[in-house]
C-alpha cells in the first residue's frame, strides 16, 4: 500500500495516486498543492500517474496479502506412478529364480541316483562288499545288466586295447575297475563278465 508523501495518509486501492514533483500524493494533497503552486509561484502541476502507480500499487497490496496468509503445511505423498524394476519385483524374480535353480539341483541329484553309480556315499569295503567281491580272490560272473542294475552306470568309460576300465566313484576316492572288452561289449544280457577284486584299484 502507498502513503501519501504530503499527509503520509495511507493511499486506498480503489484511489489513484498522483504525481507531485516526484513524489507521490493522495488527491486531496495535490489539490491543494496545485492551488498553492498556482497562487505562489505559478508552477505548473504535474498530470497524475496511471499505470506504473497503480501496478505498484496492486504489486504492494499482493504483497500485503501474501503475508497476512498464514503458512501452509504441505503435505507429502508418496508418488502413485509404478516404477519398473522396483526392490518388489526384484524380490519376486529372485524368489522365483532360486525356486527354479532349487528344483532343477534336485532333478539333478534325483538323475544321479537313477542313472548313475549311486555309490558316491559308498567306501571303498563297502562297494566291494555289495558287488560281492570280499575276498582278494573273489570273481563274479554276471551280465552287464544285472551288474549295472546292482551298482549303477560307471561315471566313466575308458578303452584300453582288449580292456574296458570302468571308473565308480566312492567316498575313499575312485574306483578303478578292469574287465575285459568282450564281457563288457557282448551281449549284455548274457553272464560274459566277469569281474575280479584283483582288477579293482582305488586311485
Amino acid at each position: 500500500m502507498v502513503a501519501c508523501a504530503n499527509c503520509s495518509r495511507a493511499i486506498g486501492a480503489l484511489e489513484t495516486p498522483l504525481a507531485w514533483k516526484n513524489a507521490i500524493v493522495c488527491f486531496e494533497c495535490h489539490q491543494r498543492l496545485s492551488a498553492q503552486a498556482a497562487a505562489g509561484d505559478g508552477g505548473k502541476p504535474q498530470p497524475p500517474i496511471q499505470e506504473s502507480v497503480q501496478a505498484n500499487t496492486r504489486n504492494d497490496l499482493a504483497a500485503v496479502a501474501l503475508a497476512a496468509r498464514p503458512p501452509q503445511r504441505l503435505a507429502l505423498r508418496r508418488s502413485s506412478v509404478r516404477r519398473n524394476g522396483s526392490p518388489a519385483v526384484g524380490c519376486v524374480v529372485a524368489a522365483i529364480v532360486a525356486t527354479i535353480v532349487c528344483g532343477l539341483g534336485i532333478v539333478a541329484l534325483w538323475l544321479a541316483g537313477v542313472f548313475g553309480s549311486g555309490t558316491a556315499g559308498l567306501t571303498y569295503r563297502e562297494f566291494m562288499d555289495k558287488a560281492g567281491l570280499r575276498t582278494s580272490g573273489s570273481f563274479i560272473e554276471t551280465s552287464r545288466k544285472d551288474f549295472v542294475a546292482k551298482m549303477g552306470e560307471p561315471d566313466k568309460i575308458q578303452h584300453v586295447g582288449d580292456r574296458v576300465l570302468l571308473y565308480y566313484r566312492v567316498s575313499d576316492g575312485q574306483l578303478q575297475i578292469s574287465v575285459e572288452k568282450y564281457g563288457w561289449e557282448y551281449n549284455g544280457d548274457s553272464k560274459y563278465l566277469t569281474v575280479g577284486r584283483s582288477n579293482c584299484n582305488l586311485y
